[in-house]
């Protein structure tokens, strides 16, 4: 595609980028309009991503695929993005005030959601899928105040960096045996090697490994339960 045509493929994100960056700004002259901006920032989004339907985009050289199914995925996301905005404001608890950029961080984790529904390639899966989770760890800092809010963010730190680690050892196995870095291309030179063989076994194993740790499935459960107490409902 041409430089204008990816620019209009991303235009759903642009909008959350642009939105985080006014939040941020006027969360210290204006605090109290900062969710406001960020519902307009997913309406815009939502609209945007209104006119890309029915169309299939390749953006930045096959980086990122926008079909029919990752359009689905990012109408579902921007709406529990908003849902959780609208409802973010019941989840405060008594005396307490949340920081004012709280929506930036929420509409840059949205975005590295929307990026990870149309990745395509194994680099800008683990990119989007890290955008969005450092950004989860400061919302889990700042919605919350007390030391059981950090706590709780340290917790999902130390376990989104096992994760990640045993994600990236993963897809680097999958790109040695494969020399693909591209999801369908990959799967495919896969599909054609021994699936008893060890390197396949242990990549494979890493990757389920290092989603387990980012969605708390069992047995990494067990620990993370201990912290997810202080981690506020809307995020």
């Amino acid at each position: 595609m041409t430089t204008f045509g990816n620019v209009l493929a991303f235009s759903p994100e642009l909008w959350l980028l642009a939105g985080a960056l006014v939040v941020f700004l006027l969360a210290r002259f204006m605090p109290g309009t900062t969710t406001t901006v960020a519902l307009v920032a997913l309406v815009g989004a939502f609209l945007a991503l209104a006119t890309q339907f029915k169309q299939t985009i390749t953006i930045l050289d096959g980086a990122f695929t926008l079909d029919g199914f990752a359009v689905v995925v990012d109408v579902v996301i921007l709406a529990a993005a908003a849902l959780t905005l609208l409802a973010s404001r019941a989840d405060v608890l008594p005396g307490e005030s949340p920081a004012a950029a709280v929506p930036g961080f929420f509409l840059l984790a949205t975005l590295g959601a929307l990026l990870a529904a149309s990745a395509a390639e194994m680099v800008s899966v683990f990119l989007s899928l890290e955008l969005l989770a450092v950004n989860l760890y400061v919302l889990t800092a700042l919605t919350r105040r007390g030391a059981g809010a950090i706590s709780a963010s340290l917790g999902y730190l130390a376990v989104g960096a096992a994760s990640s680690g045993l994600l990236v050892y993963g897809l680097a196995l999958v790109f040695g045996l494969t020399g693909q870095t591209n999801l369908t291309a990959a799967g495919r030179a896969l599909a054609s090697v021994n699936p008893n063989q060890a390197a396949v076994l242990l990549a494979l194993s890493l990757i389920l490994g290092g989603f387990a740790f980012r969605l708390g499935l069992l047995p990494v459960r067990w620990w993370t339960r201990g912290f997810e107490v202080g981690i506020p409902l809307r995020v």
